[in-house]
């Protein structure tokens, strides 16, 4: 997938090295409350990780833990790993909702009974701080500012839902700056939310064809993670 970076990316960062990383690095794969996962190449900085508040189901929390890699001084990529756990034996996981959400470039399901869980899907990602925005995203934009790095407002990517045991299941999400991928408009300079949602991918051949190479990847990928 970094072969879709252009040559436009060393215009927008500049010929500056990359910046030694601010925290711990691992590469090739990580694990995170017990789950394992693959990395795509290079290096990634491990954020930190946070609670995601689950307050009508207490007995299921939920953790997330951020990497990034960067070119320059850009976050060029995201990994996202949550994970939920349900607390007593008895308990019992339902079927995960986000497998069959609108919205989506691509979706495949495979099994979601709750008792099994293997669906995965290509989908813009919205990094925005309006309203209640979601702790990854603030522990995000902290990390970028604490470091002087640009984060996107809006990512495109691949997410993968699996149960890894009996009293766990996870979510990892792959994604890109799609700043990198393809000039924003000189209006706004950066891409927004609303500039790659399903239906503007679809209006646009430029885009399209950015989000097809992601979803080609993101095929390959998936056997990795089964």
């Amino acid at each position: 997938m970094r072969r879709l970076l252009p040559i436009l990316a060393a215009v927008l960062i500049g010929a500056a090295a990359a910046p030694a990383a601010a925290g711990p690095t691992v590469e090739g794969n990580t694990s995170f409350q017990s789950v394992r996962v693959p990395l795509p190449p290079g290096s990634w900085e491990i954020v930190d990780s946070v609670t995601i508040p689950n307050p009508r189901f207490p007995n299921f929390p939920i953790g997330q833990q951020i990497l990034v890699s960067r070119t320059g001084k850009v976050i060029d990529r995201v990994v996202r790993i949550t994970v939920q756990k349900k607390k007593q034996l008895q308990d019992y996981f339902t079927p995960f909702r986000p497998c069959a959400a609108d919205g989506y470039y691509f979706s495949e399901v495979t099994d979601n009974s709750g008792n099994a869980l293997d669906c995965w899907h290509a989908r813009p990602v919205s990094l925005g701080l309006d309203g209640d925005a979601e702790p990854g995203n603030l522990l995000l934009a902290k990390y970028g500012k604490a470091n002087g790095l640009f984060v996107p407002v809006v990512m495109v990517g691949a997410r993968y839902a699996r149960l890894a045991a009996n009293d766990t299941r996870y979510t990892v999400e792959y994604l890109w700056t799609p700043d990198l991928l393809l000039p924003a408009p000189a209006a706004t300079k950066v891409w927004m939310p609303k500039d790659w949602t399903a239906e503007a991918v679809a209006a646009d051949p430029s885009k399209a064809a950015v989000i097809a190479s992601l979803i080609a990847w993101a095929k390959d990928w998936r056997a990795k993670i089964r």
